[in-house]
C-alpha cells in the first residue's frame, strides 16, 4: 500500500520545481507576445487539443475577464467551419506540449492564409507548430508529476501559469483598472464591491422621512421610526444640518427612564455627531467603516455636502451581496 500523503506531497513537490524552471527560462518572446497581443485589432484566439485545449480554454477566459476580448476555437470544430470566425485582424494563441498534433497544425496552416498572427507556447521550439507561428514562447520541458511519468500534470500546470502570466501582463500594459473589471463583473461579488456606491443602495431622504428636527417630542421620534421602519431617524438643527442620530436602542433606553414622550425633546436622547458616510463612498468601505466602529454604527445617515441625502445600514449592505 503507498503511503497516500506522500504521494500528494510528491505531486506538489513536482510541480512547484516545474514552475519555477519555467519561471527561470522566460525570455523576451514572452515580451514579444505581449507587444502582439496588445496591438490586435481582433480578438486573442486560443486553441489546443487534448490538455491544452483546456489549458486554453482557462487562458482565453482569464484574457478576457482581464480587458482583451478573446475566444476558444477548438481545432477539430475549425476544421468544420468554425474557422470562418478568426480574421487577419486576430491572434492565434496555440498550446500544444510537443507541437505536433496534426489536428492542430492542419488548422494553423489556413490561419496563416487568413492572415492571422500565431504565437505558440510549446516545449519544442522546432516543431511544426513553432515552423508555422510569428513567435515561439518555449516552455522548457520538466518531469511529469503523475506517478507513472507520462500524463500529462506538471506540463499542462507550466503551460497554464504561462498562460496566466501572458493574461495578466497584457492586462497590465493596457492598464487595466478595477473600475474595467467591475465593468466585465456586474453580477459577482467582487464586480459589486468595486462598483456599488451607497447611494445606490440607501433609503434616500426624497423617498421616505428620515429626518426630524431636534425639537420635535419623542412622540414625533415613534412616528416617523414606526413609519420608516428603518430603525432610526437623522435629527436635525434649525439649519436643517445634521446634529444627531436617535436609533432605537436609544429609545428603549430612554423610555427606560420613564420621560415624557410628549415634553422630552429628540435632542435629549440623540447621539451627538454621529458616525456619518457620504453618498458617493463604496458601498464596502461603508461595511467596513460600520464594522470597524462597533455595534453602534450598524445604521449610519449618508451626508452629501453637510445634508442628510438619507440612511444606509448594514443590513442593506450585506443583502446587496457584498462582504469585506
Amino acid at each position: 500500500m503507498i503511503n497516500i500523503i506522500k504521494q500528494a506531497h510528491d505531486v506538489f513537490d513536482i510541480e512547484i520545481r516545474a514552475l519555477s524552471k519555467v519561471r527561470e527560462h522566460i525570455d523576451e518572446s514572452f515580451e514579444k507576445a505581449i507587444k502582439l497581443m496588445l496591438g490586435v485589432q481582433g480578438h486573442i484566439v486560443a486553441t489546443g487539443v487534448g490538455k491544452s485545449f483546456h489549458i486554453a480554454s482557462k487562458v482565453a477566459a482569464s484574457i478576457s475577464s482581464l480587458g482583451k476580448p478573446s475566444f476558444t476555437l477548438h481545432p477539430s470544430n475549425a476544421s468544420h467551419g468554425d474557422l470562418g470566425m478568426v480574421t487577419k485582424n486576430d491572434v492565434l494563441l496555440a498550446f500544444s506540449n510537443s507541437g505536433e498534433s496534426d489536428e492542430l497544425i492542419q488548422v494553423l496552416q489556413n490561419v496563416k492564409i487568413i492572415g492571422a498572427s500565431i504565437i505558440a507556447v510549446t516545449s519544442n521550439d522546432e516543431s511544426s507548430l513553432a515552423c508555422v507561428s510569428d513567435i515561439v514562447c518555449k516552455i522548457p520541458m520538466v518531469e511529469e508529476a503523475c506517478h507513472l511519468r507520462v500524463a500529462p500534470t506538471s506540463s499542462s500546470t507550466a503551460a497554464l501559469v504561462y498562460g496566466d502570466a501572458l493574461a495578466v501582463a497584457l492586462s497590465a500594459a493596457q492598464g487595466f483598472t478595477k473600475a474595467d473589471y467591475a465593468l466585465f463583473h456586474p453580477a459577482g461579488a467582487l464586480g459589486k464591491r468595486l462598483i456599488l456606491c451607497v447611494s445606490d443602495l440607501m433609503h434616500k431622504a426624497s423617498d421616505k422621512q428620515v429626518c426630524i428636527n431636534k425639537n420635535n417630542s419623542i412622540a414625533d421620534v415613534l412616528s416617523v421610526i414606526g413609519e420608516n421602519s428603518l430603525g432610526a431617524v437623522a435629527v436635525l438643527n434649525d439649519e436643517n444640518k445634521l446634529e444627531g442620530m436617535i436609533t432605537s436602542g436609544d429609545l428603549r433606553r430612554a423610555m427606560k427612564q420613564e420621560i415624557n414622550i410628549y415634553s422630552t425633546k429628540a435632542a435629549e436622547i440623540m447621539t451627538e455627531t454621529p458616525l456619518t458616510v457620504s453618498d458617493d463612498m463604496l458601498a464596502v468601505d461603508a461595511l467596513i467603516l460600520m464594522r470597524e466602529a462597533g455595534a453602534y454604527s450598524y445604521i449610519l445617515p449618508v451626508i452629501q455636502n453637510g445634508n442628510v441625502m438619507g440612511i444606509i445600514t448594514m443590513n442593506d449592505i450585506l443583502t446587496a451581496g457584498i462582504v469585506n
